[in-house]
């Protein structure tokens, strides 16, 4: 059991259209990366569970990696899912790895044997 929280990001291509709804709706609200880890980081001694945040890799570098990983560690979250980056550019973003932080890994319905070998192949989360 995990809870996933969602970065609101102005073109979230991998969500469905609730989703992509609410985003918008919280961006239009003022809603950044750095308000959703520093409401994360008040709650997270009342969640028993693990919080795993869900977003682009276009906010995850205009935020500053070091800095990103820095504020999820301190927050608590517990993993990542970055669903714009495939496996194969995954290194850019190994300082959350390597702090701790499951790097969560996605497959898709259209996703072939071989490729979701690759895909799980040491995933994690």
């Amino acid at each position: 059991t995990a809870v996933e929280l969602g970065i609101p990001f102005s073109d979230p291509v991998a969500d469905g259209p609730v989703i992509q709804q609410a985003g918008i709706r919280s961006l239009e609200n003022g809603t950044t990366l750095r308000d959703v880890l520093k409401k994360v980081k008040e709650i997270k001694n009342e969640v028993k569970i693990p919080i795993i945040l869900m977003g682009y890799s276009n906010s995850l570098m205009a935020y500053g990696l070091k800095e990103f990983t820095e504020d999820c560690l301190s927050a608590g979250i517990s993993g990542c899912i970055i669903p714009d980056v495939p496996i194969e550019e995954e290194a850019v973003f190994s300082s959350i790895k390597t702090a701790g932080i499951v790097l969560i890994r996605l497959v898709t319905l259209t996703s072939s044997k071989e490729r979701i070998t690759e895909i799980t192949a040491g995933a994690e989360g």
